[in-house]
């Protein structure tokens, strides 16, 4: 999963979570979209979710995002999410 860390769709950030937690989070098959995800040498299709928004938590802030995906991958094996810098832009 090389996407050079700017990965997005359509403009929209998009977040990658270890698909460890697809199991905690109760997703309808109805609630999936498509998502385009440009890599390094190619792209591909996955299927995510576009919440209506995200709370990052930054220390004492928080971070509320309304336009952004999120893709459950296995290639995120290390952490727990991979955010991308376009949240903080």
């Amino acid at each position: 999963l090389d996407t050079g860390n700017f990965a997005n769709h359509n403009g929209s950030p998009i977040i990658f979570i270890n698909s460890k937690y697809k199991k905690i989070i109760n997703i309808d098959k109805h609630q999936l979209v498509e998502v385009v995800v440009s890599t390094v040498n190619n792209y591909s299709i996955e299927y995510g979710i576009k919440p209506n928004k995200v709370i990052i938590k930054q220390g004492k802030n928080q971070i509320v995002m309304k336009d952004i995906y999120i893709l459950f991958t296995k290639d995120v094996i290390e952490y727990d999410c991979l955010l991308s810098p376009l949240l903080f832009l």
